[in-house]
């Protein structure tokens, strides 16, 4: 229950974060059909891998996003310009190692928020608990368990 909990609420941030990554994919791709639009085809860019496209460079950044390959498209690319070695570890720096990321950090902050809750709210029960017993006691006039 406390971690379907702490998905749910932490999706207004994870919906930033996820913002944030598709313009950072948008950005990217349309700087990829700029540069990259119209290499020959070869062992990496290929007919479902290319800049040719804006749909077929998002699935292409979406592939060097996972680490598939990302440096075999920078090797074939760097046939015809010299950018693609800052483009591409420009790419991976910041949407692997930084927005991806972030997800997890969101959950994770999330999560410790929910179990300070739950710490907070054991506390203030513990004192109702006493508050009342105290309260019985004075009432009843003596010696009352539970």
């Amino acid at each position: 229950k406390a971690i379907t909990q702490t998905i749910f609420l932490s999706i207004p941030s994870m919906a930033n974060v996820g913002m944030v990554l598709a313009l950072m994919f948008f950005i990217f791709a349309v700087a990829g059909m700029s540069i990259f639009g119209g290499i020959e085809k070869s062992d990496f860019i290929w007919d479902w891998c290319n800049f040719d496209t804006f749909i077929m460079s998002i699935v292409t950044l979406f592939r060097c996003a996972t680490g598939e390959s990302w440096n075999g498209l920078m090797h074939d690319t760097m046939k015809d310009t010299n950018l693609s070695v800052g483009y591409f570890v420009l790419f991976q720096l910041i949407a692997s190692y930084v927005l991806l990321n972030l997800f997890v950090a969101i959950i994770l902050d999330q999560m410790s928020d929910q179990m300070d809750a739950v710490k907070e709210q054991t506390v203030q029960l513990k004192q109702f608990s006493d508050a009342w017993k105290a309260i019985k006691l004075n009432s009843v006039g003596g010696d009352v368990m539970a």
